[in-house]
């Protein structure tokens, strides 16, 4: 965008800065303030929408006008206005603020290495067949930099021809880490130290004439990061990365000047591989991989613009002034999402399981009497589970029963839901719920066979695992909202639990606000042979790409994307399986937001089957094919959007969107109920997409205008905001035109 020659020339009026917006939402340096102050009001901005693009202040901290554009032709409007009212302000508003810091405590560019090596680099995403193809309309601009002695040791000490010279691993890793990332489409996190696994680098001397030095440049670098970004607690917070890595083969060419000990000339390419995503890297679906391409050369008539990270940059000249850290109040220990999904544990999640397929079976119809077999030893054992969880929670969660009849064959049977009830602040016990289940009855291969051996380990101790760990976590808090932990029985029968519980909920006017179910949540291979122990599918009903569990279930993407870093939501927009069905249906059915996860690839040899081998087949429903750590990561999803949405404020309603023959998109809607609500937030999306691609500022009124959004190419929503940055459901327009 900066390349437009008419965007240079409209430069040349203003004093340009360039920082990381994240770094001046939540900083605390002078920069940090003076940003704060203009575009928050002083507050510090712990809401998580984006504060990023291009903002005009006055020095007294006046915004005379902003917009957040890559498009010259939108952005070049824009400046103009904010010259025009510039130039309308008083003399005193046109000056720095009486109580200005004069002296910033963070500039980066203060780090300009005014003799060392800088290098413009050029990131670009490249055509598959081709490494030389036309170049992808993708593409990112940064900067890298080393000082004179860094680059004079790229070279020997006294080059000769043929000689062959490795470039100090400090250099070479500083590319491979903050510069060769896969962020031709947005603004990767770097790699951390221990996540390179080869940087190289090395300069071969082609000719040396007097004080001139031709060199050859070859290397190749690889790395991967598995999951959460290592580097910790400091300037970046840790963000919801994905498995992903890149490797690239270099080369190039460059001469060195001895008498001036700099280089005169340089080209560096770099080409290779990317794969997986990271959270802003924009391929949420392109995880497959694909080309990538960088090109570093000289430059020498930049502007001093510091490299992307140079926070972290592994240099010790880099100057790390005190108040460049986070407020304390910021940091990720403070967060209580955090928290409760950090204390879910795999083993706790395995010792159900192990409990439950123990009881030999738990067909609806089976053993009531037996504390060791059949279904009425089950749902005793899964209420002491849950009042130790009581218990361990000061008396927070109420554990309770409710129970119907159901005809099964020639008798009639009782169907017995086991629950905790988790009271909310907003202290009213039919106000916003939400609810999570599972259900814990079994069988085998006869839906009425209620005496074969029937452990159900993944269908559905696996889902009732879930519950009961998330109400041991859970429990641990003070939530605004009201959560239900259910445990149902009587799913393979015909969901006679779940409609049940739904009915009872409906009859005492609970305002629940979202379900989830966890049915068949263990196994991490599919009977096609496929090992996937990070994608979890969410069914979800709804009429197109549209409907309120639907939308639920991209509430449940988002939250997994932000918190659950090793996991993959898939969503699938069915109600169910195809001639399956599960203990949500009851609750989508009365226009609940309701969505099933279940594992990526379901393996039918262990579904409702007699356990048996046949042929070196092992049927059967048991222990040793259910991972813990895939229920676990299943656990922490759910946990993610329950506690989100129970700890924000109620949702806002009626949500109307203007934007007829305009090219902004007015949208106006009825204000959350809840006193914690301070703000909200717009999001919006392709017309195709399933999921939320753009989100907004932060607004305080119940109104919002989306400049240069036409509402005819998008969905919209909106959700309310608490000052801890906790956003509620999303609510869309009643109809879409």
């Amino acid at each position: 965008m900066w390349c437009d020659p008419r965007l240079i020339e409209m430069a040349a009026s203003f004093v340009p800065a360039a920082d990381e917006v994240w770094r001046l939402q939540r900083g605390d340096d002078a920069d940090c303030r003076f940003f704060q102050r203009a575009v928050n009001g002083g507050e510090l901005i712990t809401d998580k929408g984006t504060r990023q693009g291009i903002w005009v202040l006055s020095p007294s901290g006046r915004l005379l006008s902003r917009i957040n554009s890559n498009d010259p032709d939108r952005v070049l409007p824009v400046l103009a206005r904010g010259l025009a009212a510039w130039s309308e302000l008083p003399e005193e508003e046109r000056r720095l603020a009486a109580d200005a810091e004069l002296e910033p405590e963070l500039r980066w560019e203060h780090s300009y290495p005014e003799d060392g090596l800088v290098l413009e680099r050029i990131a670009r995403d490249l055509a598959a067949e081709s490494p030389v193809a036309a170049p992808l309309p993708t593409w990112n601009r940064d900067f890298a930099w080393f000082t004179r002695e860094e680059a004079r040791d790229w070279l020997p000490a006294e080059p000769r021809s043929g000689d062959v010279h490795a470039v100090p691993p400090i250099s070479v890793r500083r590319l491979a880490r903050f510069h060769l990332v896969d962020n031709a489409r947005g603004q990767t996190l770097p790699y951390a130290e221990e996540e390179i696994e080869a940087a190289e680098l090395t300069t071969r001397v082609l000719l040396r004439e007097g004080e001139t030095v031709e060199l050859e440049l070859r290397g190749r670098t690889r790395a991967t990061a598995a999951g959460p970004w290592l580097l910790g607690d400091n300037l970046w917070t840790p963000r919801h990365e994905h498995p992903h890595g890149i490797e690239t083969e270099l080369f190039g060419r460059a001469t060195f000047d001895l008498a001036r000990e700099a280089f005169t000339a340089f080209e560096l390419v770099a080409r290779g591989r990317r794969w997986g995503r990271t959270a802003m890297n924009g391929r949420r679906n392109a995880t497959e991989g694909g080309r990538i391409g960088f090109h570093f050369q000289l430059a020498t008539d930049a502007p001093r613009i510091a490299p992307t990270f140079i926070s972290l940059y592994n240099a010790d000249w880099v100057r790390r002034p005190e108040g460049w850290a986070y407020r304390p109040e910021n940091r990720v220990g403070d967060d209580p999402i955090r928290a409760m999904l950090g204390a879910v544990s795999a083993e706790r999640i395995h010792e159900r399981i192990a409990v439950l397929a123990g009881f030999y079976t738990r067909h609806t119809a089976s053993e009531t009497e037996s504390d060791e077999r059949g279904i009425g030893a089950a749902r005793r054992w899964i209420e002491s589970d849950l009042r130790a969880s009581a218990e361990a929670s000061g008396g927070r969660l109420e554990v309770g029963t409710h129970s119907t009849t159901r005809r099964m064959g020639s008798r009639d049977v009782e169907i017995v839901n086991v629950y905790g009830f988790l009271p909310g602040k907003q202290d009213d016990p039919r106000g916003r719920t939400y609810v999570v289940l599972g259900h814990y009855d079994s069988r085998a291969s006869g839906g009425m066979d209620a005496e074969a051996h029937a452990p159900g380990a993944d269908d559905d101790a696996s889902g009732t695992a879930v519950v009961l760990e998330l109400a041991r976590v859970m429990s641990q808090h003070e939530l605004e909202a009201n959560l239900y932990f259910v445990c149902v029985a009587g799913e393979e029968q015909g969901l006679f639990g779940s409609k049940a519980f739904a009915e009872w909920m409906e009859s005492e006017g609970v305002a629940i606000d979202g379900v989830i179910t966890n049915d068949i949540v263990g196994g991490i291979e599919g009977g096609n042979g496929v090992v996937d122990d990070t994608t979890i599918r969410c069914f979800s009903g709804g009429d197109g790409l549209s409907g309120a569990s639907r939308d639920f279930a991209r509430d449940l993407y988002d939250a997994a994307e932000r918190y659950v870093p090793d996991a993959r939501v898939r969503m699938i927009f069915r109600l169910d399986r195809r001639g399956r069905g599960g203990d949500h249906i009851p609750f989508h059915e009365r226009g609940i937001p309701a969505l099933r996860l279940t594992e990526a690839n379901e393996n039918y040899a262990r579904q409702h089957q007699d356990v048996r081998e046949e042929d070196g087949v092992q049927y059967g429903d048991v222990l040793e094919h259910v991972s813990a750590d895939y229920v676990a990561k299943v656990a922490r999803v759910n946990g993610a959007l329950l506690a989100r949405l129970a700890l924000a404020p109620a949702p806002p309603s009626r949500l109307f969107v203007r934007g007829a023959l305009r090219y902004d998109t007015t949208l106006a809607w009825q204000a959350s109920p809840s006193e914690s609500a301070v703000g909200y937030v717009a999001v919006w999306r392709e017309t195709t997409s399933p999921i939320w691609e753009h989100k907004s500022e932060v607004f305080a009124d119940p109104r919002a205008v989306l400049e240069g959004v036409i509402a005819d190419n998008f969905f919209f929503g909106v959700r309310a905001v608490d000052a801890a940055g906790n956003e509620s459901r999303t609510i869309v327009p009643e109809r879409r035109r």
